[in-house]
């Protein structure tokens, strides 16, 4: 097994929940689209070695930006003096929350699998 297959395919997975959420609330959009996009780059990235420093950076600046969403989403739900935040919404938050995390863990398993090459 190739070293961060299984961080990218959790990460793949993540985007693809997301993307599949967001299409639903929204709409199929840029974004959603751009989600699916990122998410099968990060199921490839460890079987294709040209791809994984820009896999790995995406990772992390995708990782970070969401959990910035989520921090976002979770304010804005608190709008007006009271929390809500519908069922489907909170779904996409968590989805965003799993592509935060595993996004981190991603770039940190890229980064390992290039020292190892």
């Amino acid at each position: 097994m190739k070293p961060g297959s299984i961080s990218t395919a959790l990460l793949a997975i993540a985007c693809f929940a997301a993307a599949a959420l967001s299409a639903r609330i929204l709409g199929l959009g840029i974004w959603g689209v751009a989600l699916m996009a990122a998410g099968l780059g990060f199921a490839a990235s460890p079987y294709v070695p040209a791809i994984q420093p820009a896999a790995r950076s995406l990772a992390l600046s995708g990782g970070v930006l969401a959990l910035v969403a989520v921090g976002l989403g979770l304010l804005a739900a608190t709008t007006g003096g009271s929390f809500r935040l519908p069922d489907e919404q909170a779904a996409l938050l968590a989805a965003l929350t799993a592509v935060g995390i595993f996004g981190i863990i991603a770039n940190k398993a890229l980064g390992a699998s290039s020292d190892v090459t």
